[in-house]
């Protein structure tokens, strides 16, 4: 919002207004999201060709999960859930 601001040359609650008001401005807005994204891919690649292991295994968590990589466990089950009742006896005091 701040690059909108400045390029529309008002603060950024004036631009958030043009946003929400404007597709042409809504549209410059998703822009500079897009500009951003592609400057941290830049990067990611960059630091990833210089071996830097942490954001090469930040992409495989993100980008990797057909490859068997991710951050999440995937868990399916497609039997029945039950309740199992466990008899604990009370030390003879029934």
């Amino acid at each position: 919002m701040s690059t909108v601001a400045r390029e529309l040359g008002c603060d950024w609650h004036t631009a958030e207004k043009y946003v929400l008001r404007w597709e042409a401005t809504r549209l410059a807005w998703a822009d500079e999201k897009e500009k951003m994204l592609d400057m941290a891919e830049g990067v990611l690649y960059k630091n990833i060709r210089a071996g830097d292991s942490n954001d090469a295994k930040w992409v495989l968590s993100k980008l990797g999960k057909h490859r068997g990589f991710g951050d999440k466990l995937d868990v399916e089950h497609s039997g029945e859930l039950g309740v199992v009742q466990i008899y604990i006896p009370d030390n003879g005091r029934e």
